[in-house]
């Protein structure tokens, strides 16, 4: 499984979210195309608006998106492992104080800052069996942004087949309505003000070459894009099992009877937490950029 994102794979997300924002405009300049070829003395071809056009502009402001969303994850769990760590720490000390044999319910819950982090309300935690169960708690309250930026991947890519078909449309349209040639496409590279904005360097001035290297371009981006966008999917899976098996791990503590047995219990999840927490610096640090 492949938890690493490239730099090129970021130049994909970059340029799939600048070819969004080209869609609209060049649905626009075909009306300029029909217009010309009209004044040529051909009949105007018509082109209706595609309603999967409707929301490019949400799907360009999602992927834009995507950094703030899993610094917020990324934050939230920084947040819980630091909370971990300490009662970590706050465990060893009182195990160097005792012994690795002392019973987990003898020992002070009011020992623990955890226990001083919350109102508890009328049942405070008499064992610090509860506070383990609570850090527990604390991982799994993260499902829900990360169940939130799972759906807007999924929707990203569901969404992006659609676009795909409407460029495809909009590009082999005919540019009037008596000649199946010259298309959109072609036609849209013969003059200055209609050829859409890229970042391709063409191999030549000629438009008609132009137009195939340009449609050959978008054809590989449609394809990296998809392959990214599973592969993002993928990984946010990951990050919610990873907080899943935290989660149990941390609340199943009815064979934590001594305080060895709580040291391991809270070094294995440690462990597990620092490579979740890994994963999400990455991702990051690759969206920041």
């Amino acid at each position: 499984m492949n938890y690493e994102f490239s730099t090129q794979q970021r130049r994909v997300l970059d340029r799939y979210s600048r070819w969004l924002y080209t869609l609209v405009p060049i649905y626009n300049s075909t009306s300029l195309i029909f217009d010309a070829r009209g004044q040529m003395g051909h009949r105007r071809a018509e082109l209706s608006w595609d309603t999967r056009l409707n929301r490019v502009g949400f799907y360009e402001q999602y992927l834009q998106g995507h950094w703030a969303r899993v610094e917020q994850i990324r934050e939230l769990v920084n947040r819980h492992v630091n909370e971990l760590e300490i009662f970590g720490r706050e465990s060893l000390e009182i195990t160097q104080r005792t012994s690795r044999s002392e019973p987990v319910n003898k020992i002070d819950v009011r020992s623990y800052r955890l226990y001083h982090s919350m109102n508890w309300g009328p049942f405070p935690p008499t064992s610090a069996r509860s506070l383990v169960h609570e850090l527990g708690n604390r991982f799994w309250s993260l499902n829900g942004v990360i169940t939130s930026l799972g759906g807007i991947i999924d929707t990203l890519g569901e969404a992006s087949f659609g676009l795909n078909a409407a460029f495809i449309k909009i590009m082999g349209w005919q540019s009037c309505a008596c000649h199946t040639q010259p298309t959109v496409a072609q036609e849209l590279f013969r003059k200055t003000i209609t050829v859409p904005i890229w970042d391709l360097a063409y191999s030549s001035s000629d438009p008609s070459i132009r137009v195939k290297e340009y449609q050959a371009d978008i054809a590989k981006l449609f394809t990296d894009f998809v392959l990214l966008n599973t592969q993002m999917g993928v990984f946010v899976r990951e990050i919610s099992l990873r907080i899943s098996t935290l989660n149990t791990d941390l609340t199943q503590t009815a064979n934590m009877a001594t305080m060895g047995m709580l040291n391991f219990k809270i070094e294995s999840a440690q462990a597990d937490a620092k490579q979740l927490l890994q994963m999400l610096n990455h991702f990051e640090a690759w969206l920041r950029k």
